[in-house]
Formats: C-alpha cells, sequence, structure tokens
C-alpha cells in the first residue's frame, strides 16, 4: 500500500471484508479536502440461483454480499464511490490496445445516466464540515474517464478533460459467481461449522 499509485487513489480497490467501509472513509476525506460531491455507485444484484425466477437479494443476502472478499464477486464492488478529478485503478482489461486494461491509472471524469435515471442528495458530516453524497436510482450506462497511458484519437459524444486531452469511455461490466451463505448467524466462529450453508448464484452488474 505504500506504492505511489495507492496513495495517490483514495477510493482503492481493497479485497477484504473491510473493503466498503475503508474506502468510504477515504471517499469522505477525499470529498471533503476537495470540497466536491461524492457519486455513489451502488452495484446491480440479482439472484439467479433459480433459473426459472430471477429476483433482487433478499434483505440477508444483501448484507452478506457486502461482507464477504471482493475476489468472490468477480473483483466488482458493491459499493464504488466516485469523485471528480480523483484518481482510480482500472481493473478490467477493455482495451488493451490502447493501455487501458487492468492496473491502468485513470482519473475519473463524468458520468453518463439513462433519461430515467432519478437522483438523490444526502449529507455527510467530516470534520464538522457537509459532504454531498448523490445516489442514483440505477447504475451509469458509462463514466468517462483521463486513462494515464491512453493513446486515442477524440470520440464523437465523448468529452476532453480540462487539459485537451480526449477522455475514455468505461462501461458497465457484468458477471456472475457463487457464493454460501449460512443459514442464520453463529453466535461464535466454533458454531459455524455446525451450521447448514446455502449456496447463491449472482449476477452482478458494476463499473
Amino acid at each position: 500500500m505504500t506504492d505511489p499509485k495507492w496513495q495517490t487513489a483514495p477510493i482503492g480497490v481493497w479485497g477484504a471484508e473491510l473493503r466498503i467501509p475503508l474506502a468510504m472513509i477515504s471517499a469522505l476525506c477525499a470529498a471533503d479536502k476537495e470540497q466536491k460531491p461524492i457519486l455513489l455507485c451502488v452495484a446491480d444484484d440479482m439472484d439467479i440461483t433459480e433459473r426459472s425466477q430471477e429476483k433482487r437479494p433478499s434483505r440477508e443476502l444483501h448484507r452478506h454480499l457486502s461482507m464477504i472478499f471482493e475476489i468472490k464477486t468477480g473483483n466488482m464492488p458493491q459499493i464504488l464511490a466516485l469523485i471528480r478529478d480523483q484518481q482510480y485503478l482500472l481493473t478490467c482489461n477493455d482495451a488493451t490496445e490502447l493501455d487501458i486494461n487492468n492496473g491502468s491509472q485513470a482519473t475519473f471524469h463524468s458520468a453518463a445516466f439513462s433519461p430515467s435515471a432519478f437522483f438523490s442528495k444526502h449529507t455527510a458530516t467530516v470534520s464538522d464540515r457537509p459532504v454531498d453524497i448523490i445516489v442514483a436510482t440505477e447504475l451509469p450506462l458509462c463514466v468517462f474517464m483521463d486513462v494515464e497511458k491512453a493513446d486515442h484519437a477524440p470520440i464523437d459524444g465523448v468529452p476532453f478533460s480540462p487539459s485537451g486531452k480526449p477522455l475514455m469511455s468505461v462501461f458497465l461490466h457484468t458477471d456472475t459467481f457463487t457464493i454460501e451463505m449460512p443459514s442464520q448467524i453463529p453466535a461464535s466462529p466454533d458454531e459455524e461449522k455446525l451450521i447448514p450453508k446455502h449456496k447463491y448464484n449472482v449476477r452482478r452488474t458494476q463499473l
């Protein structure tokens, strides 16, 4: 975590149960420092365990999904906090020929939503100062980012960065994964092996 890339990517990509709270703390601190709002992107999860009946995850399954290792969810976070002009590390090989791949460093610029999207504004407090958090009813169609080493011609409809560099569209990704969840939360770690587990197949869409 001492690598400069991590130091300049406050939103980070942690592969542990504490990833979401750590990421949110970092995002709130970065937003407070820059005096910019947070755009909160919540993954679109579907329980596809029963092929004939896809459904939204139950409250218990949704909560469990927020606590498991990211490596078990296709490396896609449940919650992603975006702040304009902040740096992120991409985790997918979208266009390797343009150096837009896993590990690329990129700066978030803006997001494009469908006309049906609605937004709500919430306020958090950091050091007695308000930080605005914008939550959309759906994920963005794509986000526009300035990818550090990418070299490409301007694309129709895609904006430029303040420095005049053509931005790159980063689209949503969808993956499926299987997780196991205890039928109930054990009172102690020793009890977990005695509690039967259920397998769930989940389809997640996220940036």
